[in-house]
């Protein structure tokens, strides 16, 4: 069907039917031999997060199944990262350098692409061992999908709900704070998770008001992307302070990274503006206004 939850259906059935539509998905693109490996690389990492949004988003109402599921997918997708990792530092260096384009001769970087782009290679000549790390996570995959029959949700209703989403909308809000306060790579790396699940947990609700819940939905993709942005170019920064002798040249490396600098600047300011208007209102005024969404939704026929 999809990843929302739909009228009719009971949260406990809601949350193991998209459990199991998404378990189904990933394991339908390891089988499929045409798809690119990092696409399938990238999709089944998707994936594993979006579970771990539904398991946070009904946390308080099976909270051993939570504990336990959430780690297992954690662990799963954790087989793949390197993998993908390899690729988003490429990415993250061509979006810096079409962000500085009209500042920049971009061939006199070339050594810091080539560089990157040998070592997202030497990974994927290794396809043996990739495919090994696909098949183990096709497994695990596999596991999960049979225990979802087993998940119960004693709770009915918006109560069964309602702890995940406040949780994780307080903690959004929290490490909004903390990242305005610290400006480090790890706090608003930390910010940026709670809002990505606060993002899923927005698009499983969107058809209990689709136009409000939708354009919140819209806003907290954008911020969620800043921050993912802005965490790739944390990541990337490291790599070429950790290993500057093998990106070419000096000058070019130290410039990259006042660029790096620079666009992290601005990406964390445009975040926290954008933030600090999406968590305006107060935890408990954020379910409440969901609940209300909720009980109107479920009344109509």
């Amino acid at each position: 069907m999809s990843f929302e939850f739909e009228r009719g259906e009971s949260v406990a059935h809601s949350v193991r039917r998209i459990a199991g539509e998404e378990i189904q998905a990933a394991i339908a693109l390891i089988d499929d031999k045409t798809a690119a490996r990092n696409d399938v690389v990238h999709d089944v990492r998707k994936r594993c997060k979006k579970l771990r949004g539904l398991l946070r988003l009904a946390r308080l109402s099976f909270p051993d199944i939570y504990k336990r599921e959430n780690a297992y997918f954690r662990d799963t997708a954790r087989l793949l990262s390197e993998a993908r990792d390899s690729q988003t530092l490429i990415d993250t260096y061509d979006k810096l350098m079409e962000v500085f384009a009209d500042q920049v001769n971009r061939a006199a970087f070339g050594s810091i692409r080539r560089r990157l782009t040998l070592r997202q290679n030497a990974l994927l000549d290794d396809a043996a061992g990739l495919s090994r790390r696909l098949d183990e996570v096709r497994d695990r995959l596999a596991s999960a999908g049979e225990r979802v029959a087993d998940w119960s949700i004693d709770q009915r209703g918006f109560g069964a709900i309602e702890g995940g989403l406040k949780k994780t909308y307080a903690r959004a809000n929290k490490c909004l704070a903390k990242a305005s306060k610290k400006g480090t790579g790890e706090a608003f790396h930390e910010w940026r998770k709670r809002v990505k699940y606060h993002w899923y947990h927005l698009r499983m609700l969107t058809k209990v008001s689709e136009p409000m819940i939708d354009t919140r939905a819209d806003e907290a993709h954008r911020l969620s992307q800043l921050l993912g942005d802005e965490h790739d170019l944390f990541v990337f920064e490291n790599l070429l302070e950790a290993n500057s002798n093998e990106f070419g040249d000096d000058q070019n490396v130290a410039t990259t990274l006042a660029l790096t600098c620079q666009r992290r600047q601005s990406l964390q300011a445009d975040s926290v503006t954008l933030g600090t208007r999406l968590f305006a209102e107060s935890a408990d005024d954020f379910a409440k206004r969901l609940e209300a969404y909720w009980q109107s939704w479920q009344s109509t026929k």
